[in-house]
């Protein structure tokens, strides 16, 4: 009876230590998922922007030295500063690729737009018709032209190829400040964030198509999803929203952030969302559920800008440290990218009829 009781008691302890310790593994699992690695310091202040290019190759960081600096993201010489572009005269607060990787361009607080070809470095185009400064540039699909938008309240359209076709550029009139545009599918149409509280589509002329209400107070920044699915939002009143824009359906309201959100960005794949704040914190979202996956912080006091890689290995981080040294933050995460399975193509011996 004493050795049956004994046997019990250990039978019973090891069964709990086994379920504490996948209590911890649980607990812990999302404070492990991202992990910071390195400060990539190329810069001698502090950054208002980091994205990484399509092709995965390129990490490219911007802020209030003007410069632009294109950091290897390649396995030979990872973390390398590989290229610099100098012109712009103020900060850059806007960095995007074009969608086949030829060109950078950058725009900001000297609302000027600037074009690079990544290559030969040379400087291909700039623009100097906006009169505050620039919020957001977009590339159309086919790398041909540029749209920015501007606190001055305009869109406009650059052809890149034919750049006599700009005089007089092609300009969309909003009559109230933009921060941030994103073009629809249809390139017809522009969803825009303005101080307002309401996101409003508008078509060329500058009329309002579609109202989405759901924010308490200005709208920072909207993006959408790669396919052009679903549209995100990030607002002073601290919420990220998920919008079915065909529907104006709000799917779900990110509620985590402390301060006013700064950027939204979505992973390649839509399953994730990242987004920071002025409080200095990034947010890992799952898009679908609309659940907080994980949240971190290193020196960053103020996060401005962030975005994730292609293959979800890295995610860079945007903002101001209270240190000599400046870069951007990158950390590595322990994502994982799902591989679509090949549908198997029946051969002639096996589609034959017996």
């Amino acid at each position: 009876m004493h050795r049956s009781f004994l046997k019990s008691v250990l039978v019973i302890f090891l069964l709990q230590s086994v379920c504490i310790k996948a209590q911890n593994t649980e607990a812990t699992s999302s404070d492990t998922l991202v992990v910071f690695e390195q400060e990539l310091t190329a810069h001698t202040k502090d950054l208002e922007t980091c994205t990484f290019s399509s092709d995965g190759k390129w990490l490219a960081t911007g802020g209030w030295d003007k410069n632009l600096k294109l950091i290897s993201m390649d396995t030979a010489d990872f973390g390398t500063i590989k290229k610099t572009f100098k012109g712009n005269q103020s900060a850059i607060n806007k960095i995007v690729f074009s969608p086949n990787n030829q060109y950078v361009s950058t725009a900001g607080k000297d609302f000027v737009t600037r074009v690079w070809d990544i290559e030969t470095e040379e400087m291909l185009f700039e623009s100097y018709e906006n009169r505050k400064e620039i919020t957001d540039i977009d590339f159309t699909s086919d790398s041909k032209f540029i749209l920015t938008s501007s606190k001055d309240g305009t869109i406009r359209m650059y052809d890149l190829e034919y750049q006599e076709n700009n005089i007089p550029a092609k300009f969309i009139d909003y009559k109230a400040p933009i921060l941030d545009m994103e073009p629809t599918k249809s390139g017809k149409t522009f969803v825009v964030a303005s101080t307002k509280s309401v996101i409003e589509v508008i078509d060329v002329r500058g009329r309002v198509s579609m109202s989405l209400s759901g924010h308490k107070a200005q709208v920072n920044t909207v993006v959408f999803s790669p396919t052009k699915r679903l549209l995100a939002s990030g607002s002073d009143d601290n919420d990220v929203i998920i919008w079915k824009l065909a529907t104006k359906e709000a799917l779900s309201t990110l509620s985590g952030h402390k301060w006013h959100i700064s950027s939204v960005s979505w992973s390649y794949d839509e399953r994730y969302l990242i987004s920071t704040s002025i409080g200095g914190e990034t947010i890992l979202w799952d898009a679908k559920s609309g659940v907080e996956i994980t949240r971190f912080q290193n020196k960053i006091t103020d996060a401005r800008s962030a975005d994730i890689s292609p293959n979800l290995k890295y995610i860079a981080v945007a903002g101001k440290i209270p240190s000599f040294t400046k870069g951007a933050e990158l950390y590595k995460t322990r994502l994982k990218k799902i591989v679509k399975k090949r549908k198997s193509v029946p051969t002639k011996r096996n589609s034959k009829r017996r």
